[in-house]
């Protein structure tokens, strides 16, 4: 594998977890009208559903091609020796810490929405009132929020060997067809749009919500998520798919931004039958999907043929800052509070202090054990094989 197209789909993962500061902005003032009865600004709107068709397809998609490269390196127990800590334990520690800190900040929002000023929720009696009132709204008071694409992760991560015996037992059935096929005939990746288009069919417009309150995620969500897991663990063994897309990106981006266009404007075009409306709605919504991955990836892959200092920076720092991104805007979003102006313009502002001051906490945690941590650097062995050097030592001197 060529080391230029692993730093090109790095630096992609890397600007998409970047591109979630825009979009839980835009979801901070979306849900605020929300609460409020009113109809959330158009362009807000747009900016969301835009950047969804892309966005978490895309991680999904890379998290399955980066799957399947460890898995080649390390087998499948080692690799999932290396995903218990990079996901597995940082996921479990993040739960009772950074979730709690997310859902206090969670409900804050809610109060300071309802009241039209800061505030930060303080004591039980306020929180029950809160609960209730959300409870009556039907509004959920409890999931993993933004931690959900862990969940997700860890999941499919664990059906890995499942899907592998799936596919060797295919291949043997064919013949090998399959995989000669996709050999000599990368456009074959496309395929992948029917399956998509399936999963989308029970979801409304082709959005698909992420309700994850329980052990096991959602099932239509999470199916919809596998077939671009599944989709990016099939391209790692025919790679000749990521030179057709470098070659092919004016192309691919083309069709995204056309089909893309034509889901703003589907009321113009869709037709009167409900079955037929949906059916048009989830093709158009994967051809643009799939679309647009294929020219992302083309892209990254042409500009970030190499490595670069700002790549690592991005590539070290993503992690962290998708962790803490969703409570710094809602922090953020609180002080904004007594601002007054346009809704695009205060998501805007949003956006950039959150990015900012996300990248701020990156630097203060970037030379300690948090970011070797999150990084999978480290070794519950090494740790205690050190503590008990440490006391040894200690335990002599005292002598």
């Amino acid at each position: 594998m060529q080391a230029k197209r692993l730093h090109g789909l790095d630096a992609l993962r890397s600007s998409m977890m970047l591109v979630g500061f825009i979009t839980h902005a835009a979801d901070y003032y979306i849900i605020q009208r929300l609460f409020r009865a009113e109809q959330p600004n158009s362009v807000l709107l747009d900016i969301t559903a835009g950047m969804h068709r892309f966005r978490m397809p895309t991680f999904f998609l890379l998290s399955g091609f980066f799957m399947a490269l460890m898995v080649a390196k390390h087998g499948v127990v080692g690799t999932w020796a290396r995903r218990v800590k990079r996901v597995a334990v940082p996921l479990v520690v993040a739960a009772v810490t950074v979730l709690p800190v997310t859902l206090w900040l969670y409900f804050s929002m809610v109060l300071t929405i309802l009241n039209g000023r800061p505030v930060l929720l303080l004591g039980m009696r306020q929180a029950d009132q809160l609960l209730q009132q959300m409870s009556a709204w039907q509004v959920p008071t409890f999931s993993l929020m933004h931690l959900w694409f862990l969940h997700y992760l860890l999941v499919l991560y664990l059906l890995v060997p499942i899907g592998v015996l799936l596919w060797r037992g295919a291949a043997a059935v064919t013949g090998g067809m399959l995989a000669r096929a996709h050999a000599t005939t990368p456009w074959l990746v496309f395929a992948f749009v029917i399956p998509t288009a399936a999963a989308l069919w029970p979801f409304r417009d082709a959005v698909v919500p992420v309700d994850d309150r329980t052990v096991f995620p959602e099932l239509g969500s999470f199916v919809y998520y596998a077939v671009y897991f599944v989709a990016g663990y099939a391209i790692f063994s025919h790679q000749r798919v990521l030179e057709l897309f470098k070659r092919r990106y004016v192309e691919t981006g083309c069709v995204a931004a056309a089909t893309l266009i034509a889901l703003f404007w589907e009321g113009a075009w869709l037709p009167r039958s409900p079955v037929l409306a949906q059916s048009a709605t989830v093709l158009c919504a994967s051809v643009c999907s799939w679309a647009g991955l294929a020219c992302l990836c083309g892209l990254f892959m042409r500009v970030f043929d190499s490595t670069s200092r700002h790549v690592t920076f991005m590539n070290d720092s993503a992690y962290w800052l998708y962790l803490i991104q969703v409570p710094m805007i809602f922090a953020v979003g609180i002080a904004l509070t007594p601002v007054r102006g346009s809704d695009v313009a205060l998501f805007g502002l949003l956006a950039m202090l959150t990015g900012i001051l996300s990248v701020g906490s990156y630097l203060l945690v970037k030379n300690t054990w948090i970011a070797s941590f999150l990084e999978g650097r480290w070794s519950l062995g090494t740790r205690f094989s050190r503590a008990r050097k440490s006391l040894t030592s200690a335990t002599n001197e005292a002598r």
